[in-house]
């Protein structure tokens, strides 16, 4: 009979063999898979623009939601559900486009991370105010000497994409040099001689887990999500990077050589242990470092930087694992490790506990789900869902119109409409589906809308011997009111037969009045009491007349 531990290390030769031969799912059961994940989370957050709150509230464009718009972005390239884009868009304009907190001077790389979606959703709509505040910001750094801003490693994730796609978009060359320069600090200067081990592999999260400091089992402690926010951002800043840029060769080296670590440290049901090397210290599931990485490995096959037969199988086991162990019906992930900057933070983790931010692991898995997919057979053929559009009536009382760049618009789109006054005529207010007194205005498509701008007429107080328009006392004469006051009928009486004029009556706050009115009689016996405002116009004049009803 074979002794338990022979049987136990054939178990686990078996459950390697096993583990890597394994494929991926066909590209639609992939995509689905990632849908799914993506619904469970906007149904629970419909509105983009609302505020986080936890221990405290803070703003939507925090770095935890600005890593889940880089997931969803990439859901979208893949998928283009206009509800995305339209969600993502209205996130960006509930911020104003603002990093974190609105301050346009910070160095903090945490309030960055929101202008990596701003710039992307800027490259699909050139509107420069979707990228001038984080430009401001980063402008601000770029143009100051000092290069220690990225003292943890999450930083890395945070900015560094935001300084490679501003170089992009602006075709600047000053944003790589600064994102340099940071970078390397971070990676040679930062603690004792940098956050970079480079023997193994691996980075430090920060000064404070430099050596001498150890697991409580001796060992180096490297933390699996912080290791995955670097090797996610070598990706992301390598995939848009120009290939004249010398720098590549620094980032492409970096990412081989902790992906050559990484698949030797993989855990056989696919996942990486929060704790990297040390399997004690809280060994264990974690989603978020895992979709981080299976992100970055999968990117490297896909690009050419990394060897298909060699790390293939670590990137089919860490989705498979991640669908099968994580990933709930309804979409929930599990085993997200909740915020901090070590293994032990958020700990227990488990199936169905919620960690205190669900958004990052959510963008970690379907920045994952958007490169394995690539390595899965098959080809996508879920149907786009069609746009869903809803139509715009305006409609205007008193004289002016209302511009609109269109008519019929895609479901959640924001549109802008502005109210236009004809002369003499000033804006008043929205009335009908939209109300106050902005212009322009804002309006989001959530449902067919009616819409009617007020305009009122521009009143001058004048006496019976003055007037606006173009005519002189002299030229109105001929021209006739009475009785004023008036009780129940006002009389225009001109001695010119060939001169026809039309006649509007305003209230004293210039809101034109329904009234019934023939040739030369206007009946106002319906009128409340008190000051109106009568014009008496045609094609070459015009005359306001103060008239009083009793």
């Amino acid at each position: 009979m074979m002794k338990f531990k022979e049987l136990t290390y054939l178990g686990i030769i078996l459950f390697a063999i096993n583990g890597n031969a394994q494929v991926l799912p066909e590209k639609d059961s992939i995509l689905n898979q990632m849908i799914l994940a993506n619904k469970y989370f906007m149904n629970k957050w419909p509105d983009p623009g609302a505020r986080i709150v936890t221990d405290k509230a803070r703003p939507a464009n925090l770095w935890t939601r600005a890593t889940y718009y880089e997931g969803l972005m990439a859901l979208y390239y893949l998928y283009s559900d206009t509800t995305y884009y339209t969600y993502a868009v209205d996130w960006g304009e509930s911020h104003e486009w603002n990093p974190t907190y609105g301050n346009i001077r910070t160095r903090d790389a945490d309030h960055h991370c929101c202008g990596q979606t701003y710039i992307e959703l800027y490259q699909l709509d050139n509107k420069p105010e979707r990228i001038e505040p984080i430009k401001q910001c980063i402008d601000y750094i770029v143009n100051n000497n000092f290069n220690n801003d990225w003292s943890w490693i999450d930083a890395i994730h945070m900015a560094m994409p935001v300084y490679a796609k501003l170089g992009v978009v602006l075709k600047d060359t000053s944003y790589f040099n600064k994102m340099h320069k940071l970078y390397m600090f971070s990676k040679n200067q930062h603690g004792d001689s940098g956050l970079y081990n480079n023997e193994e592999h691996l980075w430090y999260r920060d000064a404070d887990f430099d050596p001498p400091f150890t697991t409580p089992n001796g060992k180096n402690q490297y933390w699996s999500r912080g290791n995955g926010w670097v090797i996610a951002a070598l990706a992301r800043v390598l995939d848009v990077l120009p290939d004249t840029i010398e720098y590549r060769n620094e980032y492409i080296t970096t990412l081989q050589e902790m992906s050559d670590t990484l698949i030797k440290l993989q855990r056989l049901d696919g996942f990486w242990n929060s704790s990297l090397v040390d399997s004690l210290d809280y060994g264990g599931k974690e989603t978020s470092g895992t979709a981080f990485f299976t992100y970055g490995i999968a990117w490297g096959i896909n690009n050419g930087i990394l060897d298909e037969a060699t790390y293939k199988p670590a990137v089919i086991k860490a989705w498979n694992g991640m669908v099968k162990h994580a990933l709930h019906n309804n979409g929930f992930l599990g085993y997200v490790q909740g915020t901090g900057k070590q293994p032990s933070d958020g700990q227990p983790l488990s199936y169905d506990k919620a960690p205190n931010f669900e958004d990052y692991g959510l963008g970690a898995f379907l920045l994952a789900g958007s490169e394995v997919i690539k390595l899965a057979p098959g080809s996508i053929s879920i149907p786009t869902p069609p746009a869903k559009y809803y139509s715009i009536k305006k409609e205007v009382t008193g004289s002016g119109s209302v511009s609109c760049s269109r008519d019929s618009v895609i479901k959640y789109e924001t549109i802008q409409l502005t109210a236009v006054p004809d002369s003499s005529y000033k804006f008043s207010n929205w009335e009908g589906d939209a109300y106050g007194i902005k212009n322009p205005l804002d309006v989001k498509m959530d449902t067919n809308k009616n819409i009617i701008a007020n305009f009122s007429i521009i009143i001058t107080t004048v006496n019976d011997t003055n007037h606006t328009g173009s005519i002189s006392e002299a030229d109105i004469s001929n021209l006739t009111v009475f009785p004023n006051p008036a009780y129940e009928t006002i009389n225009i009486h001109t001695d010119d037969p060939n001169e026809f004029y039309k006649y509007v009556l305003y209230n004293s706050t210039g809101v034109e009045i329904k009234v019934n009115s023939e040739y030369n009689k206007i009946d106002i016996s319906n009128l409340q009491k008190g000051l109106y405002f009568l014009k008496v116009y045609n094609e070459n004049n015009s005359l306001i007349k103060k008239i009083i009803k009793q």
